[in-house]
């Protein structure tokens, strides 16, 4: 038997250097502890089995997608929202997270997202 969620959860910030109880908003990490009590601590990223509908690369390997809350897709590197995703966080702030926490080329929007993509891009272009 792995150690106690408290003490998993306190190593685990501890190893990652930041407070990873605040990712219980949109990953379920008690579960993912439940269900990998003795799982290392090396790597910050947990697979995307636990990922809550509100996060924002949920994809339809979470035990949470379905029908009606239905996950974007991953293949390799590369993320297509779906639907929901996107109703959650529009295409341009969808960008902005990949440009900040994955890769800015990894995002595949949907065609009927492509425009509003552009659009920021060209915003962002005449910021600067």
């Amino acid at each position: 038997m792995g150690v106690s969620y408290r003490e998993w959860l306190r190593l685990r910030s501890s190893s990652e250097k930041r407070d990873v109880s605040k990712d219980s908003s949109d990953y379920d990490i008690k579960q993912y502890h439940k269900e990998n009590p003795d799982s290392s601590m090396q790597s910050g990223h947990l697979p995307d089995t636990f990922k809550k509908p509100n996060h924002p690369t949920f994809s339809q390997e979470s035990t949470y997608s379905n029908p009606l809350n239905h996950g974007g897709s991953w293949e390799g590197d590369n993320f297509t929202p779906s639907e929901h995703n996107l109703k959650n966080m529009p295409a341009p702030h969808m960008q902005d997270y990949f440009n900040k926490v994955e890769s800015p080329e990894a995002l595949n929007l949907p065609n009927s997202s492509k425009l509003s993509k552009e659009r920021y891009h060209s915003k962002i272009r005449e910021r600067k």
